[in-house]
């Protein structure tokens, strides 16, 4: 292997790591707004959400691959979670892993976003 194809490889890489990272970001950041401004506890896999930082949230998503067996990928849960809150939902307490693979196996789209990388 050459240095361009080791180095766009190296790029391609950090590229799809920092496209996760800004996906557990978001995800992070609509899990404060629907626990402080609608009531609603997010967590994932019966891990909790809160008061957990980015690294963490992303072995969440290496866990839901390895130990439970239902890979989800952090942008669509970012985005499930982005459209939760859009809803108007009683105080509860959502499994979003179990959400977004479920969601992820249905294999639907939502009209707002399209939601083609799913």
């Amino acid at each position: 292997m050459n240095t361009v194809e080791a180095k766009t490889g190296y790029e391609a890489g950090l590229k799809e790591y920092v496209d996760r990272e800004k996906a557990a970001v978001d995800l992070m950041n609509s899990v404060g707004k629907l626990m402080y401004e609608h009531s609603v506890e997010l967590v994932f896999f019966r891990n909790l959400l809160l008061d957990i930082n980015i690294s963490q949230v992303l072995s969440l998503f290496d866990y839901s691959i390895k130990v439970v067996k239902k890979p989800v990928d952090p942008r669509t849960t970012a985005l499930v979670a982005r459209e939760l809150l859009n809803l108007d939902s009683a105080p509860s307490k959502l499994d979003i892993g179990k959400l977004s693979f479920e969601f992820k196996a249905s294999g639907k789209r939502t009209q707002k976003h399209g939601w083609a990388s799913i």
